[in-house]
């Protein structure tokens, strides 16, 4: 037994309105993506690619700083479950944890007084 497949037709005022939905969704993507590019260009300003590269950076920074927050949260909470178990392995491990932490948590200091960044150290 072979399946029915319907075939609707729209009429003409189905397929006017269907049109004309279209042409609203394809008016709001473009508005979605001008409205984006203008807030990008607003943050960034528009012609020195060196200001985008910098204000990335800067939030690549910001970024570390909060996982670094974690990381020596996470170092200080192994650091006291190892010495509750007296491993000494655990240990040692918890402090290299929390230093990494520390050292994410200061890299954003650590980079700006080095002058690596764009008008960084000045």
């Amino acid at each position: 037994m072979k399946a029915e497949t319907k075939v609707m037709e729209l009429t003409p005022e189905e397929a006017k309105t269907k049109k004309i939905q279209k042409c609203k969704n394809l008016a709001a993507k473009i508005l979605t993506i001008i409205f984006c590019a203008v807030s990008c260009l607003s943050q960034v300003g528009f012609c020195d690619t060196a200001n985008v590269v910098d204000a990335l950076v800067g939030q690549v920074i910001t970024m570390m700083g909060y996982v670094g927050i974690v990381v020596c949260v996470i170092g200080v909470a192994k650091f006291a479950l190892a010495l509750k178990d007296e491993n000494p392995d655990g240990q040692t491990r918890a402090v290299y944890y929390a230093i990494a932490g520390a050292v994410l948590i200061g890299i954003g200091p650590i980079i700006n007084g080095l002058g690596i960044r764009n008008g960084g150290g000045n």
